[in-house]
């Protein structure tokens, strides 16, 4: 039965559409033929085809980056270690693992956010020998030899990150809290790390390197005690600077009451010699004198001879024991001494002849 809907073709840009009741039919003018489907298959084998030569191609180099050594395995097994350059391999059968040869940082921090380390890990909680707890941090700075590259694959890791769970973290963090275990808060909280830091040095590097990897760098910061003990610590530490310096001023004091002691009994001994040289002196003379009694009479008249005065006898008239000249007056009546007299020669008696 035919529909009584009229039909109405309408022109469109690609076809005309003939619009019926309720049904729409489109006619494309000019449409494409069918492609054979075997045509199509083949083009999508050739693209597979490209696509899985080119990963090959891809596959047959591999890139070693400065400062790593990569191990060469086949078909799981090793067949050497490839240094920094491009290599050949065969694609498919050949992988490398990779580890590095430059130094590698691992960290243990209070907040992970404030470090730059290539590992970084939480606190590590202590005691020490007297009882106080702590939190460490510290550095460890490591790296694997190219010669150890196969051994560490084959027997400790299979990529740096497994190094760093299994080797370093394993040994130092262990390490690191028996040594604290020994110390004493003061020495961890006052100083003395560069030396704590050497010891757990020397204790790491054979640990590390029975696993192949080199230990380049230890340092242990200065740990984290409670806030009521580090205020304790530093109290502790002021009484016993303030008790330094009035040891210090003590002995400052005691050197220069020594050094006044030595002054005057270097004076006392001066004197004694000197005393002691003029008794000498004084026993030396008596002696010569007791010898030569005339040495008495040479310098009884060597001394005379400086005196200026004169002696006289209580009765008033007796001749002084040391002549003073008579003084006269000058033609001003200033006292002035006389001249002395000058003995003259008596010229001799004339004997005449015939007397």
């Amino acid at each position: 039965m035919r529909s009584n809907l009229a039909e109405s073709p309408v022109k469109t840009m690609s076809g005309y559409r003939l619009e019926t009741s309720g049904e729409c039919m489109d006619f494309q003018r000019n449409s494409m033929p069918d492609m054979p489907r075997g045509t199509a298959i083949r083009i999508a084998l050739v693209a597979v085809l490209a696509v899985m030569v080119l990963a090959i191609a891809l596959g047959a180099f591999t890139r070693v980056d400065a400062g790593e050594a990569c191990v060469v395995r086949r078909f799981g097994d090793i067949r050497g270690t490839l240094g920094p350059g491009l290599h050949l391999k065969i694609p498919l059968a050949e992988n490398t693992a990779c580890f590095s040869t430059r130094s590698l940082v691992y960290e243990v921090v209070d907040e992970a956010g404030g470090s730059r380390a290539d590992y970084v890990d939480v606190l590590v909680d202590g005691v020490t020998i007297d009882g106080q707890p702590l939190s460490i941090t510290y550095t460890v700075r490591f790296h694997v030899e190219a010669d150890d590259v196969e051994y560490v694959y084959s027997n400790i890791a299979r990529t740096m990150d497994q190094v760093s769970e299994r080797v370093v973290k394993f040994h130092s963090r262990s390490e690191v809290r028996q040594v604290v275990n020994t110390k004493t808060a003061a020495q961890l909280y006052l100083g003395g790390l560069d030396s704590i830091s050497q010891e757990i040095e020397d204790i790491l590097r054979p640990l590390f390197a029975e696993s192949g990897v080199t230990l380049d760098f230890f340092e242990i910061k200065r740990p984290n005690f409670s806030d009521e003990y580090e205020q304790a610590i530093e109290d502790k530490q002021i009484a016993i600077e303030q008790a330094d310096r009035k040891e210090n001023e003590i002995q400052v004091a005691v050197q220069e009451a020594n050094r006044l002691k030595t002054e005057a009994q270097g004076q006392a001994d001066a004197q004694v010699i000197r005393a002691q040289g003029e008794s000498d002196s004084l026993k030396i003379r008596a002696d010569a004198y007791n010898e030569n009694p005339i040495l008495v009479t040479i310098e009884y008249y060597e001394a005379l001879q400086k005196v200026t005065w004169a002696i006289f006898g209580a009765d008033g008239g007796a001749n002084p024991i040391i002549p003073i000249p008579p003084l006269e007056q000058d033609e001003d009546g200033a006292i002035v001494p006389s001249p002395t007299p000058v003995a003259t020669e008596t010229p001799p008696a004339t004997v005449e002849a015939g007397s």
